[in-house]
């Protein structure tokens, strides 16, 4: 193996760019204001937590639907969809989102400092990802 040339990455960049790659952004978006606003407001979260972020910033900029709470957990890390609520709670308590529900229950995230919010989703919804992946 060859080795790279240049000083070795710091882990917290490492986890940054693993974070941002595991969002799933494409480079269209990445290259816009709306997703370098995104990566500026998850600098104020820790580590663990700016996956989960960016991949709720990446739905809320391609007005996606709103993850659910399986498809969040597994994000984290977890199976547990109370933990992946307490994550949206901290995030509303923190001020980077607006978390409220359509007529229908499903739940909206809005980024207010991003001016989107993501499409209604099911918060009970299966993790459609994982399903697929499995599938395959």
């Amino acid at each position: 193996m060859r080795r790279a040339p240049g000083p070795p990455m710091s882990l917290p960049e490492f986890r940054r760019r693993v974070a941002v790659s595991r969002s799933g952004v494409d480079p269209e978006m990445a290259a816009g204001e709306a997703w370098a606003t995104a990566l500026s407001l998850s600098n104020g979260v820790t580590d663990d937590l700016q996956g989960v972020f960016l991949m709720m910033a990446k739905a809320a900029i391609g007005g996606e639907t709103c993850p659910s709470d399986a498809r969040i957990a597994r994000a984290y890390g977890t199976h547990s969809a109370r933990r992946a609520r307490r994550l949206l709670g901290y995030f509303e308590e923190q001020g980077l989102i607006v978390v409220h529900t359509d007529f229908t229950g499903k739940r909206i995230v809005a980024f207010p400092d991003l001016q989107a919010e993501t499409a209604p989703g099911s918060a009970d919804a299966p993790d459609s990802d994982f399903l697929k992946s499995a599938a395959e």
